[in-house]
């Protein structure tokens, strides 16, 4: 059955090979593409979100700290121009302890490049996590 939004094609063979293709509805598909397409940066922006969020999260766990007044100042920032996110700590120490490769940690998992580390370990999953989250809105 077809219904006032409801879109089919129907294809007409000669010797397998294709000589015509019909397509009704398609004010109604291209409405929807529309729909689809104009919804997917947002849907990626806050699927990025969610990453930089589990760098913070992953980063937490290697900060150096003494009173853990470093790792409560991570934060996930939307950047001022828009396209994507920062991920920091806010603290005047926080990139020398980071930078620092001399500095001694003494608590187990404490380091330097506390947030580097982490994101270079999980950048490389970000595009296929976005595009899964996408994949799993057009389903």
């Amino acid at each position: 059955m077809v219904g006032q939004n409801a879109w089919y094609g129907a294809v007409s063979y000669t010797d397998d090979k294709v000589t015509s293709i019909q397509i009704t509805g398609e004010e109604e598909v291209i409405k929807n593409l529309s729909r689809i397409i104009a919804a997917a940066p947002d849907r990626a922006m806050k699927r990025l979100k969610l990453n930089c969020e589990y760098i913070l999260s992953e980063s937490k766990k290697e900060v150096p700290w003494d009173t853990t007044h470093l790792q409560q100042t991570g934060t996930v920032e939307p950047l001022p121009e828009g396209g994507g996110f920062q991920i920091g700590y806010n603290t005047p120490y926080a990139e020398r302890q980071h930078e620092d490769l001399t500095l001694y940690h003494p608590k187990p998992g404490a380091k330097a490049k506390y947030l580097e580390d982490p994101a270079m370990r999980i950048a490389p999953t970000i595009a296929e996590d976005i595009a899964e989250a996408l994949r799993e809105y057009m389903a």
